[in-house]
């Protein structure tokens, strides 16, 4: 099993980059973590109930802090990809 910060970066830079996208980073981060807990789920993760909306929260801000340190500079998140499109 992979480490979950692996898994949840892989999973933030395939959406990152996705240039049929249109959203906006928040959207994007919700995206993002809901992907990751079902993956992290099938590899047998368990999330506490009584800490799901605590845990969910949190890799929603860790996502939007991700995707502006990556797209710092970029008024929004489709000029970025228009930037970066090969």
């Amino acid at each position: 099993m992979r480490s979950a910060e692996d898994l949840l970066y892989s999973i933030f830079e395939v959406h990152l980059y996705d240039p049929s996208g249109d959203q906006t980073i928040e959207s994007l981060a919700e995206i993002v973590v809901n992907e990751y807990v079902s993956c992290a789920a099938r590899e047998g993760f368990i999330i506490p109930f009584r800490l799901h909306k605590h845990f969910i929260e949190d890799l929603k801000e860790e996502v939007i802090e991700m995707a502006r340190k990556k797209t710092y500079g970029h008024s929004s998140l489709a000029e970025f990809r228009g930037k970066t499109a090969g």
